[in-house]
C-alpha cells in the first residue's frame, strides 16, 4: 500500500499502515478489503457477498468465501423490488408470512424469501459484510 493511502496524525505521520484513507473506503469489492479498527482493536475487514435474488418460498445458503473469521461485526444488505421499483436495506417483514431477510455465519450467507414470488420479483442483492479474523 502506498504511504499517501494510509491515514496520517497531524504531524504527518503513518496512524497505521493497514488502514486505508477515507477516499479508498467508499470502494465496495468482492474482495477482502481492511477498512479501519473494531471497538477491541483488531482490524476489522470487509467484503460484499452478492446474491442477487431472494429465493420463493425456501431459503438458501451459499459460501462467502472469507476465511478465518472470529466475529461478524455488523452487516447489511440491500436489493431491489422490481414491482414495487423501490430499493430496500434490511428486512422485509410485511406480514407473518411475507418476508425477505438474511443471516450471515462463519462460512455462509442465508437468504430467505416467504410469500411471494421474490426470484422473479427481487434483483440486485448484496450483502456488506464487516468481520474480525482469527488471524490478527
Amino acid at each position: 500500500m502506498a504511504v499517501n493511502n494510509v491515514l496520517k496524525n497531524k504531524d504527518n505521520e503513518i496512524l497505521d499502515p493497514k488502514i486505508p484513507r477515507y477516499e479508498n473506503l467508499r470502494i465496495y469489492l468482492t474482495e477482502e478489503q481492511v477498512v479501519g479498527k473494531w471497538i477491541d482493536g483488531r482490524t476489522l475487514y470487509r467484503t460484499v457477498a452478492v446474491f442477487g435474488t431472494f429465493p420463493n418460498d425456501t431459503q438458501v445458503s451459499f459460501n462467502h468465501n472469507i476465511s478465518n473469521i472470529k466475529e461478524v461485526c455488523f452487516y447489511i444488505y440491500g436489493w431491489y423490488d422490481t414491482e414495487d421499483s423501490r430499493w430496500y436495506c434490511g428486512s422485509r417483514v410485511d406480514s407473518s408470512s411475507v418476508i425477505c431477510k438474511v443471516a450471515v455465519g462463519l462460512s455462509d450467507v442465508r437468504i430467505q424469501g416467504l410469500g411471494t414470488n421474490w426470484t422473479t420479483r427481487t434483483s440486485g442483492g448484496h450483502c456488506d459484510i464487516y468481520y474480525t479474523k482469527t488471524t490478527d
